[in-house]
């Protein structure tokens, strides 16, 4: 069972993603750019189907400039999330 899923049968009403915890979960690493959009965006899109609760998203700097925003927002979007955080490390 899904870290997501436990956090929705424990009776939380929304469940944060974040760029450590994919990284730690799917490669045992910690968050430093290893992962591409298209993983990231594709394990979001498995956990916002996996739940019933709202799925917030993170969306980290390294997916390109302020132009790329609008694209990363709607596929995100199309992905099922209620909400995304946008990062700017920079």
């Amino acid at each position: 069972m899904s870290f997501c899923k436990m956090v929705e049968l424990a009776g939380f009403k929304a469940v944060q993603l974040s760029g450590y915890g994919f990284s730690a979960s799917l490669l045992g690493k910690p968050d430093i750019g290893l992962l591409s959009f298209d993983e990231v965006l594709r394990h979001t899109h498995n956990i916002c189907n996996a739940v019933n609760i709202p799925v917030m998203a993170n969306k980290d700097t390294r997916y390109g400039n302020s132009l790329n925003v609008i694209r990363i927002v709607q596929e995100f979007e199309q992905a099922g999330i209620a909400g995304i955080n946008l990062e700017d490390q920079i």
